[in-house]
């Protein structure tokens, strides 16, 4: 797991030094153990790679580079210098800057050496070099894992940029007719000063008033944008950028031959034990929701009963406060699997000294205090000198864990004309869960307007706190761009590919790579995403409970008490008391200097805010945005 970055000059003129060495340098927390550069002069063929800072200007001179690639590392496999980057193939006509891990690496190496291609390192990236050598852009779909990696191409003269499937890894990039710019994260972006700072007013409105993060491929930021997940570009030598998507899921043909819970616990052991390879301690997180609970269990057993492989599980915890603290159900995994437990206490108090870092490591708003736990989580995880950590986003979204899924199901079975069952599954949930199931069944009714209703009811809420230029410039422009999904299958992909997901993982991989700690995902191996949108709805949700895959699949491995566990609250914190709390900040953020004047009246918010009269969630935005823009010194 690493930082990557680098700059393409393409009218073949150099650039100052400085900017690239301000990029890696903004990105030292993602690789502090290692970092490196190459410098390439493309209408001259000069190559030169350089390990060390003190020998970066002599080398720049030399060369007189219009491309540079830029890499800083955090070892993880192979902890030798033979895994520094950038790395060549064997003749140097490919050069890598990589982030991330292809976990079947092992497997994909014995078939290239069957293929008489031979290895100096023992490192994934070396394996993706040669896969790109043997099987060019086609080697994508042989990787199992999370990346984004650059590919200088000195035989074909071309950028070769890649993104895994799910946008686990990030790639941020600037182009225009002079250059190309890309890096890891938005602040190595900035660090250039090669690159606009221009906000994207749309994407502040969206956030303000609906609550919506910018669509996948782009950014708060006008001139910076996301390469897509499943997506590869190609910057030609005559300048063309080309992307494509290279990604389609593929219909699990096997799972209708066996149980579904049987094919579940297939997959998923697999997915779990090819992401505990690594050279350096692992642990996982555990909330003590289902699918936290999944990879704690299928890691203990993979581990065996020795108690020197216990599995070092990490939770954030808040007392006795029932709305938010899951501690009775992490606690019940930790005794049944004798894991070694590592209790975290985010506190208000806590959260008020490091927002500001915080929203820092972000880069863009976010859109609720959760992302303070699982910051509070990462930095634990560090301390305790554990350096890769498994979790499990993604198990919602694949197996209809969330609330909002009841309504498709029971939709779904009501287009049947199965109206028997229909009535007994809204039982069954209305006897489990109280609180939502008749919400649901009107909403599996009048779905198609749902979605919209809900928006509306955001924008008056967000309404009195806006300015009113503001408040009314894209309304419209925001309605003529939404499209409510037709079925619950365009539901679950939307949802993996849209909202939230992306936007779970940008959170992740920010918070952990702050702590120079490496987060893999089991629930994201494309197997498992390939199986989960192969099933229909009657095999998620049975009497009235979701995620039946993963409740059949792994009980004889879960605790009982967490496989017929009903409750659910997503990684819930006490953001009402937090952000009492946060009032002090309120008052000195909308005095004096605001940033956000363009957007936001601060007078009827701080009113709001010391009368207690506005939602917190709500109020956590506005404040974010403040935040938000005085970080990046507009």
């Amino acid at each position: 797991m690493c930082g990557i970055c680098g700059i393409f000059n393409f009218d073949a003129n150099p650039f100052a030094v400085k900017s690239i060495c301000s990029m890696n340098d903004a990105q030292i927390h993602r690789g502090p153990d290692d970092e490196g550069y190459l410098f390439v002069n493309t209408s001259e063929q000069q190559i030169r790679s350089v390990k060390h800072a003190c020998e970066l200007k002599a080398n720049y001179n030399a060369v007189n580079p219009n491309l540079v690639l830029a890499h800083r590392r955090l070892s993880v496999i192979d902890l030798s210098e033979k895994g520094h980057q950038p790395m060549s193939n064997d003749n140097g006509t490919l050069w890598i800057t990589y982030n991330g891990e292809v976990y079947n690496y092992i497997e994909m190496r014995k078939e290239l050496e069957s293929l008489g291609y031979q290895f100096r390192s023992s490192t994934d990236t070396e394996v993706i070099l040669k896969a790109y050598e043997a099987w060019d852009i086609d080697c994508l779909t042989r990787f199992n894992g999370m990346w984004a990696f650059t590919i200088w191409d000195e035989r074909k003269k071309r950028l070769f940029c890649a993104r895994d499937r799910f946008g686990i890894k990030p790639f941020h990039y600037f182009s225009d007719n002079k250059k190309f710019i890309f890096a890891s994260e938005i602040q190595a972006m900035l660090a250039s000063g090669m690159v606009n700072r221009e906000i994207d007013d749309e994407s502040i409105y969206n956030f303000l008033v609906f609550n919506l993060l910018p669509n996948v491929g782009r950014t708060f930021f006008k001139c910076i944008k996301q390469l897509e997940p499943g997506h590869y570009l190609v910057l030609n030598y005559d300048n063309s950028l080309e992307i494509k998507r290279w990604w389609y899921w593929k219909e699990d043909k096997d799972y209708k031959s066996c149980e579904t819970g049987e094919r579940f616990k297939s997959i998923f052991e697999d997915a779990v034990k090819i992401r505990m390879r690594s050279d350096v301690p692992l642990g996982s997180c555990l909330s003590g929701g289902l699918d936290s609970s999944a990879i704690v269990c299928m890691m203990n057993c993979l581990n065996g009963t020795e108690r020197s492989k216990a599995v070092e599980a990490f939770t954030a915890v808040y007392g006795a406060d029932p709305l938010c603290d899951e501690h009775e159900y992490s606690r019940c995994v930790v005794e049944y699997t004798n894991a070694k437990e590592h209790l975290v206490f985010p506190k208000a108090e806590e959260l008020l000294a490091e927002v500001d870092d915080l929203v820092r490591i972000q880069g863009e708003p976010f859109q609720g205090l959760s992302v303070y736990a699982q910051y509070c989580v990462m930095r634990k995880v560090r301390d305790c000198g554990v350096t890769v950590i498994l979790d499990g986003q993604g198990g919602d979204e694949l197996f209809w864990g969330y609330n909002r899924y009841y309504a498709f199901y029971y939709k779904y079975l009501l287009g049947k004309l199965r109206f028997y069952t229909a009535w007994k599954e809204f039982l069954s949930a209305k006897a489990i869960k109280t609180d939502m199931s008749v919400k649901n069944l009107i909403a599996a009714f009048f779905y198609f307007g749902y979605p919209s209703i809900r928006y509306m009811r955001n924008r008056i809420r967000a309404k009195n706190y806006l300015a009113a230029d503001f408040y009314n410039r894209r309304y419209r422009q925001f309605f003529e761009a939404h499209v409510n999904p037709a079925s619950a299958k365009e539901y679950q992909w939307s949802e993996i590919h849209v909202n939230p997901l992306p936007h779970l993982l940008r959170y992740e991989d920010r918070n952990s790579m702050a702590f120079s700690v490496e987060a893999r995902l089991p629930f994201l191996d494309y197997r498992l995403v390939n199986f989960a949108l192969s099933l229909q709805p009657e095999d998620m949700i049975k009497d009235g409970r979701t995620k039946m895959p993963i409740r059949a699949g792994m009980a004889d491995i879960f605790p009982e008490k967490i496989r017929q566990r009903q409750t659910k609250l997503g990684f819930s914190v006490p953001d009402k008391k937090w952000c009492v709390a946060l009032k002090p900040l309120f008052r000195e953020a909308f005095s004096g200097q605001i940033k956000s004047n363009e957007y936001i009246d601060p007078t009827k918010l701080l009113k709001a805010i010391e009368t207690d009269n506005i939602d917190s969630v709500l109020a956590w935005r506005f404040l974010n945005v403040e935040l938000f823009l005085k970080n990046i010194k507009m």
